[in-house]
């Protein structure tokens, strides 16, 4: 039986994206061509547990509505809350040229953001990749959306091979590749206890090595370019169905499972933050250890979103998790017939 936490998320499910959001934090800290085997798989493998928890609904305006207070709302905010230094700088230039750069970074948001907003366009990709399988999903046979996933995937390659620079305001086109992703996770989720999930970790080590030895291309989904066609693909999807395989088989209980779980559960807030923390640690407090930089950028996000979380306020704007409601108010306690009857038999006696 599957370990759930409350709510009745899945415990190795939140483990996973522990994983997950250590290996992006990394992958933004040490050189980027050493983090090659993390790319392969680390942004895929939030797309594909994104569907394994995709749930369809035939009501498009209540699914954007809630995706979007899950993860507009937060982005929104951090996006005002995180632009202080690139709007002080471009004060301080005063260069009309400047000032277009940073309004049009901020509106179009996606490949156009950059420093402590880096990693912001995955958010927006997540959202409208959940609406366009969600539309798909609600309204079209499965051998239909099968198609339509697979010229999806034939125009995001397109898209990196013949037209690299083609890019659209909040990672738009980059759905093209996410969503196909996203949709394979949720057609998956029936079949997680196959066995045959296990043939994939021996592909997934041939992978890693193969990127590793730049014999085939890593993923930069942000930048569009998706490796080599097909085989980039493929190798990173084996190394996040053997992690699956992996943490549902051994992350169902135990310290470091519910560790792990901890991490997962601030996954999103870790997104928003670790750029600022890790970027500020190395830049501006002499901070250059790599593993003390990924360690802060971790636990300190971590360790806020319990007191955010205490206030509804924080936890809708900052967390994207909805409003605690308190609980009913008890009935008012209700005498029996005999017990409502004896104070009157007490005043007749």
């Amino acid at each position: 039986m599957e370990r759930t936490l409350s709510g009745g998320r899945w415990l190795w499910l939140d483990a996973l994206k522990g994983v997950g959001i250590i290996a992006v934090v990394a992958g933004h800290v040490i050189d980027r061509d050493a983090a090659r085997t993390l790319y392969l798989w680390h942004m895929p493998l939030f797309f594909f547990l994104a569907g394994l928890v995709f749930k369809p609904d035939t009501d498009w305006r209540r699914f954007a509505r809630d995706k979007a207070a899950r993860l507009l709302v937060p982005y929104a905010v951090f996006l005002l809350l995180l632009s202080g230094p690139d709007l002080m700088a471009a004060v301080a230039s005063a260069s009309p040229r400047d000032w277009m750069a940073f309004a049009v970074s901020r509106v179009a948001g996606g490949k156009t953001l950059y420093g402590w907003l880096a990693v912001f366009w995955f958010v927006t990709c997540l959202f409208l990749s959940q609406q366009v399988v969600n539309a798909l999903v609600t309204r079209c046979r499965p051998a239909v959306v099968v198609a339509w996933m697979l010229a999806m995937l034939a125009l995001a390659f397109t898209n990196a091979m013949w037209l690299p620079r083609a890019w659209l305001p909040w990672a738009a086109n980059v759905v093209l590749f996410a969503a196909p992703v996203l949709y394979l996770g949720h057609r998956l989720r029936p079949h997680l206890a196959s066995h045959a999930i296990w043939w994939s970790l021996p592909l997934a080590l041939v992978g890693l090595v193969l990127v590793d030895q730049h014999l085939i291309g890593d993923l930069d989904l942000k930048n569009t370019r998706y490796g080599t066609p097909l085989a980039t693909l493929v190798f990173g999807l084996c190394v996040v169905l053997g992690l699956v395989a992996v943490c549902r088989t051994f992350l169902q209980r135990g310290v470091f499972a519910q560790g792990l779980a901890v991490l997962g559960e601030a996954s999103l807030f870790i997104m928003f933050t670790h750029m600022a923390i890790q970027q500020t640690l190395n830049e501006r407090l002499g901070v250059h250890d790599v593993v003390l930089r990924i360690a802060i950028a971790i636990a300190l996000p971590t360790l806020l979103v319990p007191l955010l979380s205490r206030h509804d306020l924080s936890r809708r704007l900052l967390l994207g998790l909805p409003v605690r409601r308190a609980p009913p108010a008890p009935a008012p306690a209700t005498l029996s017939m005999p017990e409502a009857a004896s104070p009157v038999r007490s005043a007749r006696g």
